[in-house]
Formats: C-alpha cells, sequence, structure tokens
C-alpha cells in the first residue's frame, strides 16, 4: 500500500489549472493520472483505488470538504481514500501528502493510514463511513516516529541524522508539546541538542503540520 501511494504521489502532479476552469474531465478521472500525469484530487483519489484493487486492497474514494484550518466554509470540496488493509480500515489521502510536486521534499505522510479521530480534523465526509481507529499501519506508529517528551524528539534525531529527512508526530499526553507554538520552539531546540550530542551538525530546515502535532526536519545534503 505505502509502494502505492508513494508511485501517485510521485508521478502524479495536481492540476492547478483545471481546478480553475473548473470543467476539464480529464483532471477528475484516471486518463489525467495516468496518462498526463496531472490531476485534481478526485482524480487522484481514483488513481490510487484502481491501483489498490489491482493488489487486491479494498479501497474506495471518499467525497467531502478538506479546509487545513478544520472550518470547511465555502468552496473546499475533496477527496480522498478509505482502504480496508489486514481487516482494518484507514484514511488515505495522497493529494494531502504530495509535499514532492511542490518542490518542499519528499513524500509526505501525515494522511497516511489515519484514524477518523485525526481524518476529521481537517477533512469533513459526506454520509457514512466505517470508523477507523486502528493506529497499527499508520506511517508514525509504524516506523516508531511518535515522541512524547522533548528527550525523545532529541533521541529520534540522533538516531536518524544522516537521513534527508527526519518526520515525527508529538503526542501530548506527558504534558509536551501542548501547543504548536510549543512544538515550534523545542523541535530548534531539540535539533541542538542532538548535534551537540553528536559533536557535528548539519543545515537543516523546519516544517510543521500544526492541526495533527506533526513535524519536518530537513536535512541539506552533506559537503562532498
Amino acid at each position: 500500500e505505502k509502494y502505492l501511494h508513494d508511485s501517485v504521489v510521485k508521478s502524479v502532479a495536481y492540476d492547478y489549472e483545471s481546478l480553475r476552469q473548473r470543467d476539464c474531465y480529464n483532471a477528475h478521472s484516471i486518463i489525467g493520472a495516468f496518462l498526463e500525469n496531472r490531476a485534481v484530487c478526485e482524480g487522484i483519489a481514483k488513481a490510487f483505488k484502481l491501483l489498490c484493487n489491482a493488489y487486491a486492497i479494498k479501497c474506495i474514494v471518499v467525497l467531502g470538504k478538506a479546509d487545513p484550518g478544520g472550518q470547511f466554509t465555502g468552496d473546499c470540496y475533496h477527496a480522498w481514500n478509505l482502504v480496508k488493509v489486514q481487516n482494518q480500515s484507514y484514511h488515505v489521502d495522497p493529494t494531502w501528502d504530495n509535499l514532492f510536486d511542490r518542490g518542499v521534499g519528499p513524500v509526505s505522510y501525515d494522511y497516511f493510514n489515519v484514524t477518523t479521530a485525526d481524518i476529521q480534523k481537517d477533512h469533513q465526509p459526506i454520509g457514512d463511513l466505517p470508523y477507523c481507529s486502528a493506529v497499527g499501519l499508520n506511517y508514525f506508529h509504524a516506523t516508531k516516529s511518535i515522541v512524547r517528551t522533548f528527550q525523545e524528539l532529541v533521541d529520534l534525531i540522533c538516531r536518524r541524522v544522516d537521513a534527508s529527512l527526519v518526520t515525527f508526530k508529538a503526542d501530548s499526553s506527558m504534558g509536551e508539546f501542548l501547543t504548536a507554538e510549543t512544538l515550534h520552539q523545542q523541535t530548534a531546540q531539540a535539533v541542538g541538542c542532538a548535534f551537540q550530542k553528536l559533536g557535528r551538525g548539519r543545515t537543516c530546515a523546519l516544517a510543521f503540520n500544526d492541526m495533527h502535532r506533526i513535524g519536518k526536519i530537513f536535512f541539506d545534503p552533506p559537503e562532498a
């Protein structure tokens, strides 16, 4: 499933021109995704569904609204997917995971195999859907990238400092990372602490998905 997700993200660019025209059939179908390598969210979701079904992964297209601020006002209609893997259901949004197309960095997994509680923070489906509560195949759970304390974040950075990207999800159950501002500040501090602990450093940039308390540390390639 992850391979199919990554394949769609890397090969299908978001078709902003068709979004403005509002009348382009190809962008809303697998034709745009597979033949033109560009589509809007509906075409991207349909392409992911077709690939999943080809590999016997149950998958449907979900229609609804999506808003990074969680307000769902105005014209914010969106399409994403619901999959069933190992008898558990998860939400997947390959469109919103496409940082690759925007030149921000590698493939994102903020919306890969997420629960109903998480997806509803910034997605609002139309109609009834299976309730998704499993976390076993969520990206951050599966890769052990959930941090509950500042020290856990420092340790995670130390373990993965040689990667091009360190991405993590902050859990506030221990009383830390309670606000987005705190998460931003502590991430910057954790990078400094990790470099001090390792006795070396790398140039990096930070990015955050505040709604989901997800942080990304992009490391520049090491100097030759």
